[in-house]
């Protein structure tokens, strides 16, 4: 068993879990909550704001505010919030892992199992989900399969990013930040009125650490892990009358981040070029300076229309990225093997919808949602290992999924305080590749091939819901979600994996007490998984698909937030989460080789643990607030506890329990413009995986960041 770190257990964590016995799935800060009760939490997981404790949905919803005052300034960071969820950054895209459903794959043309959205709009390449949180008015992670309204592939859940909307009144706010390696960080944002109908804002974003967290050990000199992100996003806002919306909105991101790029062999472990880990936890042994090199544009159009009947809404998406991954695959000082990874992709969607009017009873929608995704990667591979230069091997790949759904769904009222809802999806994808293998001579000999396949899918949601009292509602739910077969990009050759299919049955409650000054939710769940999508790294940079036959997962949700006096807010949160495989007899085994790397052979899996799936997870977390006539002074912290799990499916490597401790310290003006403010993130230091992987060449890790602290100074200009 591999042991990656070894960090103390809380007692405050161990103390207040136990207290509350509960899961954090909403951080929203108090907004002067009436007679200080919890706040009211808006969500829109069904297409439609509502309040989330109406809502027969484990949803974790996250505030700007909360998010800024418990370190989340990405996506990456959201999983401190949210128990039950781990997101992990492979080479130049997001892998996120949400009561054990994950493929932990980024080849191109894959999509993630957890959905991501922006303000409607899906974006299908899991490269799109890393990005900054700088303008957001909320994050909401909708866990289990969203198999009608947010069908496309989310089999595990959705992570919806809503955010803020252009306002006419002018405003502005002004952050300046700086933090240890020689960060500074600046955002900016301001918004305004241009005509009585129309709105716009600007959202500024840069960081660059100029200071990595270790040297090449090679030279000692050359700092690792150096990051860098610019983005700049837009909304326009046009009202022509009451009752037509029109929101237009484009962003831009620049960025280079090593995280999960840049690879070292496991300590302890060697690869086949001799190579083996030295220095401390963040040192790189290899001579290339790995990165993701990432650039993305995207536009797009949401119209609403309010009928006296219904409202239509027409949300129209185009989305360009152009990925760039440069890696040391031998991970030695010398020329002999290197990864370069140019990727080009495109998607464009297209969704319309027809909703009830508001105050209806009977509350149903209907919609229809288009996709063509286009991806054009090329891995290259060159060194000594392929040959004397100038030699080169290249796998490249064309692939282009076509996609069309109708789905719609209606809650009907069946006694005064009960609502069933059934929901019905169907999807149709056209998946195509066309590639080969090239090298130095030329085309490879029969290597260039051409496949096409249709995958087609039923997907549906029932719930019974009742209301007992205005505070306590309790539902039941069965849903089915489809993830689509696909085409491995490192391998045109090879067949297209099979759908990934999902039957999750859930029960769940939705209460408050104490004159709501205490919310307390929970759900039970349970999972029966076909035909499982798992990721194989056969040598580096080709990451596969094979299917695993079934799976099986059951679990607990459960989540608190207490307001035991004024001005103080508690909230604690749990998961529990048993998996295994069933019937996995393919399950890749690795065998050490002789002189260094591993060897994948097949060997039964059945009855292992889901990778990245640990046992437990949960946060505790607390706000404080001290208004004086100098100011007013806030305190933040969270820890969040994930429990051991396996990277592999062979269960034969371990990453061992870590604590994320975040914390922070502010002070606001009388008048409210300024704000500075001492943040600090994994304040207990600790060494966990970012990355994990095993190949012919060897097992290697990427680490996550350490310890990081600063200080934020910010000023907030017009409002009201």
């Amino acid at each position: 068993m591999l042991k990656i770190c070894k960090t103390k257990r809380f007692l405050l964590t161990t103390i207040s879990v136990c207290a509350l016995c509960a899961t954090g799935q909403s951080f929203a800060q108090p907004a002067q909550p009436a007679q200080g009760g919890v706040e009211e939490l808006t969500v829109t997981a069904q297409k439609r704001s509502e309040n989330l404790q109406v809502v027969p949905i484990a949803i974790t919803a996250i505030s700007a505010n909360t998010a800024q005052a418990l370190g989340i300034k990405d996506t990456i960071d959201i999983q401190v919030a949210t128990p039950g969820l781990i997101m992990h950054h492979q080479t130049n895209a997001m892998t996120p892992v949400l009561r054990g459903i994950t493929t932990a794959n980024a080849a191109p043309g894959d999509e993630s199992p957890i959905a991501v959205y922006v303000d409607g709009v899906y974006f299908t390449a899991m490269s799109s989900g890393v990005f900054s949180l700088n303008n957001i008015e909320r994050v909401e992670v909708l866990k289990g399969p969203q198999g009608t309204l947010f069908g496309r592939n989310a089999v595990g859940g959705v992570i919806n990013v809503i955010t803020k909307m252009p306002e006419q009144t002018p405003q502005a706010t002004i952050s300046l930040g700086y933090g240890n390696y020689n960060t500074p960080d600046v955002s900016v944002y301001g918004t305004t009125g241009i005509t009585p109908e129309i709105a716009t804002d600007l959202a500024f974003h840069y960081h660059q650490q100029f200071e990595g967290f270790g040297v090449h050990t090679f030279s000692g000199e050359r700092d690792t892990f150096e990051t860098r992100d610019f983005a700049v996003r837009s909304k326009t806002l046009f009202t022509p009358s009451d009752k037509t919306q029109i929101v237009f909105s484009a962003n831009y991101e620049d960025s280079a981040e090593p995280m999960g790029v840049a690879e070292d062999p496991l300590p302890g472990t060697f690869d086949s070029f001799g190579g083996t880990h030295k220095g401390g936890f963040y040192d790189l042994r290899g001579n290339v300076n790995a990165n993701d090199f990432y650039t993305e544009w995207a536009a797009n159009i949401h119209v609403t229309q309010d009928l006296d009947w219904a409202r239509l809404v027409s949300i129209s998406a185009y989305n360009g990225a152009t990925p760039l991954i440069l890696s040391d695959s031998d991970y030695v000082e010398v020329n002999a093997q290197r990864l370069y990874l140019p990727i080009d992709l495109k998607e464009l969607t297209q969704e319309f919808q027809i909703l009830s009017p508001e105050g209806s009873k009977v509350k149903w929608i209907g919609g229809l949602f288009l996709l063509e995704n286009t991806v054009h990667s090329s891995i290259q591979v060159t060194g000594t290992a392929i040959g004397p230069a100038p030699a080169f091997r290249a796998v490249v790949a064309n692939l282009l999924t076509d996609s069309a759904a109708a789905f719609g769904e209606v809650t009907v009222p069946i006694f005064e305080d009960t609502s069933i809802t059934g929901g019905l999806r169907y999807t149709i994808d056209l998946q195509k590749i066309e590639g080969g293998t090239y090298s130095t001579a030329g085309v490879a000999p029969s290597s260039i091939v051409g496949q096409k396949k249709i995958f087609d899918k039923p997907t549906w949601r029932f719930d019974l819901e009742h209301q007992f009292t205005p505070d306590l509602m309790t539902y039941v739910s069965y849903n089915r979600g489809f993830k689509s077969g696909v085409f491995n990009s490192s391998a045109p050759s090879t067949p297209a994996v099979r759908p990934e299919v999902i039957d999750a049955y859930e029960a769940g409650v939705k209460s408050q007490w104490l004159n709501d000054r205490l919310r307390l939710n929970a759900s039970v769940f349970d999972y029966q998984v076909n035909q499982v999508q798992i990721s194989v790294t056969v040598v580096p940079g080709t990451n596969q698909l094979l299917n695993a036959a079934k799976a099986s997962i059951q679990g607990t949700d459960m989540d608190a937030e207490v307001i035991p006096f004024e001005r103080l807010t508690l909230r604690s949160g749990v998961s529990y989460v048993d998996s295994h495989y069933k019937d996995f007899f393919n399950a890749p085994i690795n065998i050490a080789k002789p002189a260094g790397g591993y060897l994948a052979t097949p060997g039964n899996g059945s009855d292992n643990w889901l990778i990245f799936t640990p046992k437990w997870t949960f946060n505790v977390g607390a706000q404080y607030y001290i208004p004086t006539e100098h100011g007013t002074y806030g305190f933040s912290v969270i820890n969040y506890f994930n429990g051991a799990y396996y990277p592999d499916p062979g269960n034969q490597f371990r990453q061992s329990p870590y604590d994320l401790v975040n914390a922070s310290i502010d002070w606001t003006s009388p008048d409210e413009k300024w704000m500075v403010r001492l943040w600090g993130k994994n304040l207990a230091d600790a060494k966990y995986l970012n990355q994990f992987t095993v190949n012919a060449t060897a097992a290697v890790i990427s680490p996550s960041p350490p310890l990081t602290y600063g200080i934020t100074l910010t000023l907030k200009l017009g409002g009201t």
